[in-house]
C-alpha cells in the first residue's frame, strides 16, 4: 500500500492528478489516520494510465 503522496512523487505529477485519476478508474482509497492509502493493484493501474498519457 502506498500513500497519494509517495505514487505523486513517484511519477512526479501532483497529488490532485493522483485523485483525478483514481477518480476516472473508479478506484476509492483506503483511509487509515486521515492518511488516503491506495492498495498495490490499483496503484499500477493509476501508473500506467498517468503513463500513458505522458509518452503520447
Amino acid at each position: 500500500m502506498k500513500t497519494i503522496k509517495m505514487v505523486a512523487d513517484e511519477l512526479n505529477v501532483t497529488k490532485q492528478t493522483i485523485v483525478n485519476n483514481a477518480k476516472s478508474l473508479n478506484i476509492s482509497f483506503e483511509k487509515e489516520n486521515g492518511i488516503n492509502y491506495i492498495n498495490d493493484n490499483d496503484c499500477l493501474k493509476i501508473i500506467e494510465k498517468i503513463t500513458k498519457k505522458e509518452s503520447t
